[in-house]
């Protein structure tokens, strides 16, 4: 067995790389609502990709901002707001879509053989929320779903606690062009990475991908994402680097390239 086919096994699948719908699909629906959600999987994308906030009564609340300003109705930090109060908040855009708990997606996936990547985020000013990786490790356990679940983060060390609550999840850590710049590059961040956490992914900004980023991830044990390239071009290139996973808002697209190169591959152009 390669280290690729190891380092992805739980999630395996015969397409490569996989297609993960970011936030839903957010340039194609709502973001981060259950229509999108339901509208990706209908598409045939093999992921989603979400965001997780806690509320101050200990709910993991789909969204992706710590404000609720930009998406919906309601106004203030997500935090600071209890379950109710959230619920009361409509989207934006929508007649009468609601913030989707966490546990309302995980039990959509399980009518599905779909994969998630669920990225914890951290209130205003990178404020951690206290115990959202027990909570989180929980409802994903709750939901039979850990062989199907990568969690990811901005903040390593949240993928540190995650680690000390559980062996059982995929743990992806996600490199920005900032980060990998201060870090001396893919590789300097990868180092570092791997001395905090022994995780099984890196996702990296698209913009950092060259043809020798694939090998570099690989040869170190670790599955290889692709944060968000959105423009067939864009798509193109990621496409073709081969990476493990991508992640985009145009999974549409992303599907009907990774279709064409499939053929052509296969009719041996």
């Amino acid at each position: 067995m390669s280290t690729r086919e190891r380092v992805v096994g739980s999630i395996a699948s015969p397409r490569r790389p996989l297609i993960a719908a970011h936030r839903g699909g957010g340039l194609l629906w709502t973001e981060n609502s259950l229509a999108a959600f339901r509208n990706a999987l209908a598409l045939g994308a093999d992921c989603l990709e979400l965001d997780v906030h806690l509320t101050c009564d200990g709910e993991l609340a789909v969204i992706h901002d710590p404000m609720l300003d930009r998406t919906t109705t309601g106004h203030g930090a997500v935090g600071e707001k209890s379950w109710a109060q959230l619920r009361r908040c409509v989207l934006t855009g929508t007649a009468r879509a609601h913030i989707p708990r966490l546990r309302e997606v995980l039990e959509l996936l399980r009518e599905t053989d779909a994969g998630l990547f669920i990225e914890v985020k951290t209130g205003p000013h990178r404020r951690r929320y206290a115990g959202i990786e027990k909570t989180l490790v929980r409802a994903i356990d709750e939901a039979g779903l850990a062989d199907r679940v990568t969690i990811t983060a901005f903040e390593w060390d949240t993928l540190e606690r995650v680690q000390h609550l559980t062996g059982n999840l995929r743990l992806s850590g996600v490199l920005s062009r900032r980060r990998a710049r201060a870090l001396g590059g893919v590789g300097g961040a990868l180092r570092r990475l791997l001395g905090l956490v022994k995780v099984t992914d890196l996702a990296i900004e698209h913009t950092l991908l060259s043809g020798e980023t694939p090998g570099l991830v690989h040869e170190a044990g670790l599955g290889l994402g692709v944060w968000t390239p959105n423009s067939r071009d864009a798509l193109l290139r990621v496409l073709a680097a081969g990476p493990d996973w991508v992640i985009t808002d145009r999974p549409d697209v992303a599907l009907e390239l990774r279709a064409g190169i499939t053929m052509r591959a296969g009719l041996g152009t």
